[in-house]
């Protein structure tokens, strides 16, 4: 049995270190995972696999696994705490043992790069000062361009927008992209930001929204009650400028978190689902008291000056690269977190309603996202070429 759970364990460590390797350097890792085989030696453990048609085993001379401490039986609340290490120190080992096995197979060690998260566990480490910093620069520039060019509201718009939209991106750094956002990919996705301006559309209506989704990926992550809350709050924010879209996407990922507790109640729990829902219920209801008691006013967005023909091809460029992206995601990409698959579907279904719907002002100021898509379509499809993903160096 515990050659067993050393092997699942084993194979889901793989996954997890595959998110930082190029698609040439999975290959490797991928004919080893196939081939492994772990039995009972001496005590310890054997584990015997295949690369490039030579066979290589290895004995660890230690066995530092813990597996099946004290699972029968009553355990109280202390002895539960002091289970939870054993997680971690078998996550640890098993990352060590890889080490070894890449040694004896002569691959290079560098490319494995240890993370602390557990899978599916909601640990999650905080974005780097030197990204948040890049991010905000580029945010900025484009900020001061817009402000030249139009007006200073414009241009506080722009720095929002841009820079939650970065951080968005790099949710998905961590569950299908391997490696880091490339400082000419930040351009393309910030220039995005611009478009809707450029059909007399504002950016107000998008900066909860965007920010609402990257609160989803962050809760997803955490684990954190108070960040499910926090992204009902403020999608329920983003429903005066962006009714239709906001109040679709909400309810798609609503959907789809429910879903995900049936499947897996480890990786989400049923309480950050009531969470969700709770935060945005309360907030939606007092701005809805507000309203009617006329102590603020829904703002009035002008239609942009668009002729339908046109505004339904944005649409539905919209549409289909939401849809591309999105399956190919599932298709070729390690399941990691969730939360970023889920607000791709989201924004499909919430494009695709606002295709039947017509509402133009919602239409253009989705058209902010289409620098991210174009970058997460590139992406994906260099992940179905060898040798074509990027190594993420600036």
């Amino acid at each position: 049995m515990k050659e067993q759970a050393l092997y699942h364990l084993m194979q889901l460590r793989a996954r997890q270190l595959q998110e930082s390797l190029t698609s040439g350097q999975r290959d490797a890792l991928s004919e080893i995972r196939e081939s492994l085989h772990i039995e009972r030696s001496e005590g310890g453990y054997l584990l015997r696999w295949r690369l490039a048609g030579i066979d290589y085993r290895y004995r660890p001379e230690h066995d530092n696994f813990s597996f099946y401490i004290k699972g029968d039986g009553k355990k109280s609340s202390a002895e539960t705490a002091d289970m939870s290490g054993y997680r971690e120190v078998n996550w640890r080992a098993a990352y060590s043992l890889w080490l070894e096995i890449y040694k004896i197979s002569g691959l290079d060690v560098d490319i494995l790069h240890e993370s602390d998260a557990l899978a599916f566990s909601k640990r999650t480490a905080l974005p780097d000062r030197k990204t948040l910093s890049i991010d905000l620069i580029a945010a900025a520039l484009f900020a001061a361009a817009a402000g030249l060019y139009v007006d200073i509201n414009t241009g506080l718009q722009v720095l929002l927008c841009t820079f939650i939209m970065l951080r968005l991106a790099g949710c998905f750094e961590h569950v299908h992209l391997r490696h880091r956002t490339r400082l000419s990919e930040k351009v393309i996705i910030a220039a995005g930001t611009l478009t809707p301006i450029l059909f007399g559309a504002g950016l107000i209506g998008l900066i909860p929204l965007l920010l609402a989704m990257y609160l989803v990926c962050l809760a997803e992550r955490s684990g954190n009650t108070y960040w499910f809350i926090g992204s009902g709050v403020v999608f329920a924010l983003a429903i005066p400028y962006l009714l239709w879209v906001a109040a679709t996407i909400f309810i798609c990922l609503l959907v789809l978190m429910r879903l995900l507790t049936l499947v897996d109640k480890q990786r989400l729990r049923l309480n950050s689902v009531y969470s969700f829902s709770f935060g945005f219920i309360v907030v939606l209801l007092v701005l809805t008291a507000l309203v009617n008691q006329q102590w603020i006013m829904i703002p009035n967005t002008a239609p942009p000056m668009l002729h339908t023909e046109l505004s339904s091809l944005l649409g539905l460029s919209l549409l289909g690269l939401s849809g591309l992206i999105a399956m190919a995601w599932w298709i070729s990409g390690v399941q990691y977190y969730l939360a970023p698959w889920f607000v791709l579907i989201a924004l499909f279904v919430g494009q695709f309603v606002l295709l039947l719907s017509g509402h133009q002002t919602e239409v253009v100021s989705l058209t902010a996202l289409s620098g991210l898509q174009l970058f997460l379509l590139f992406r994906v499809l260099a992940g179905f070429i060898p040798g074509r993903a990027s190594t993420g160096k600036e």
